[in-house]
């Protein structure tokens, strides 16, 4: 795939960049931000070689299992992918952003859609890929640790 790339102000210069390690025609004046691979308006995914985006069509081409995949994803009338994997490299703190649940995006999405463009919900995961700090000062560490002793099931993730 050759993905999109943003170059947000929040981003790494390229030479610190994974993003920047990614993508052809690296520029040493651009921060590098995000990597995304899938679809979306701002940048879609294309197949290699092929010119073609990365789409549900092009997917059901290859006789690989992809239809079990494929199946289980939202049919829309564009027939794209909808699902967009990052790859982020953070140089500055970021701003929290909420994602609302599939019924209320929709909801939004009706009563303001010049803000919430997609009446789609957002669900994500984040995998730190190089060392990363993320959700700093949020609660006090005793705090922290008084949660996970109440709720042994959070420490599983840290052993």
């Amino acid at each position: 795939l050759k993905c999109a790339v943003q170059n947000y102000p929040w981003g790494k210069p390229a030479d610190e960049s994974l993003v920047a390690k990614f993508t052809d025609n690296v520029s040493d004046t651009k921060p590098y931000a995000e990597l995304w691979m899938g679809t979306h308006p701002r940048g879609h995914s294309v197949v290699t070689g092929t010119g073609r985006t990365y789409q549900i069509g092009y997917l059901k081409m290859f006789p690989i299992g992809w239809e079990h995949f494929v199946l289980k994803l939202p049919v829309i009338a564009d027939r794209f992918c909808h699902f967009l994997l990052k790859i982020l490299s953070v140089n500055k703190a970021l701003s929290i952003q909420v994602h609302p649940t599939k019924k209320h995006a929709a909801k939004l999405h009706e009563e303001f859609p010049q803000h919430y463009p997609d009446p789609n919900h957002k669900p994500e995961m984040a995998i730190a890929l190089t060392e990363f700090e993320g959700l700093c000062g949020f609660r006090p560490t005793p705090q922290i640790i008084e949660d996970m002793r109440l709720h042994p099931e959070l420490t599983s993730s840290f052993t």
